[in-house]
């Protein structure tokens, strides 16, 4: 059986390895709420396929608490994507292009909602 980089990928971001063992040319740290979270960046799978324009309430349900990206064994939050995606951060180049507009989107539908 041949393992391809997206299988060994999902395997190991289901894996949480601390800070000490991430190469350190690799280690990124990001601001998550209150928390500083160290993960590999070359371990950071591409934005999850998922649309909400028929499932609102799944993206009230994600936006804080979501499945849908799991990086070094934590799940990621959908209001934290732009920390793993943006182009400023270095890596995963053009994968914000991708997603960017539809996550301003969702981020609107939940301000005129919530507030």
């Amino acid at each position: 059986m041949v393992l391809t980089n997206n299988v060994i990928s999902c395997i190991s971001n289901q894996i949480t390895l601390p800070a000490a063992a991430i190469d350190p040319k690799n280690m990124v740290i990001v601001q998550l709420g209150d928390s500083e979270f160290s993960f590999d960046q070359t371990m950071v799978d591409d934005p999850p396929a998922k649309h909400f324009s028929e499932d609102i309430e799944g993206l009230f349900e994600q936006w804080n608490n979501s499945s849908l990206l799991i990086v070094n064994g934590h799940r990621i939050p959908i209001k934290y994507w732009p920390e793993f995606y943006q182009a400023k951060k270095g890596f995963k180049s053009g994968a914000w292009k991708a997603i960017r507009v539809e996550w301003g989107n969702w981020k609107v539908i939940l301000f005129i909602v919530f507030n």
